[in-house]
């Protein structure tokens, strides 16, 4: 081979060795632009809740409850958690997909001091504030 030839192949080596990292250098950090967007979801607590706290009815009175008969439904929620809480601590819970009726009940019905049902607005995992409506000693 010439002297020219390698010459030439070399300065051909060279420059592939110093050329193509630059090139990959520059392939990496091509710029890009775009729109970022979020939104945020603010929860109401129900409102207009029509509850009706019920007295046992059965035989030895030791099941006692609650009728909801609907409530205004909240813009974005998914499912509502319905709960009945008594004074001595039994509770009753149940998931409703709209304001339609629901009934809770309890065994062990005590039917002296505060009776409390909450109503929350839920989307996925997270809940709103509670509508709460209570009565002391239904019966």
């Amino acid at each position: 081979m010439s002297l020219c030839r390698r010459l030439l192949a070399a300065s051909l080596l060279l420059l592939v060795g110093v050329g193509a990292p630059a090139a990959a250098w520059a392939a990496f950090t091509a710029k890009a632009s775009g729109t970022a967007r979020a939104s945020t979801l603010t929860l109401q607590a129900p409102a207009n809740a029509a509850v009706t706290f019920t007295c046992p009815a059965n035989a030895n009175k030791s099941v006692g409850g609650v009728s909801i008969t609907g409530w205004d439904e909240v813009t974005g929620a998914t499912s509502y958690v319905i709960t009945l809480v008594t004074p001595a601590g039994p509770t009753a819970t149940t998931t409703a997909t709209g304001s339609s009726p629901q009934s809770l009940t309890v065994d062990r019905f005590p039917n002296h001091g505060t009776w409390t049902v909450t109503i929350m607005a839920r989307v996925g995992t997270w809940t709103g504030p509670a509508l709460s409506r209570s009565t002391s000693t239904p019966c």
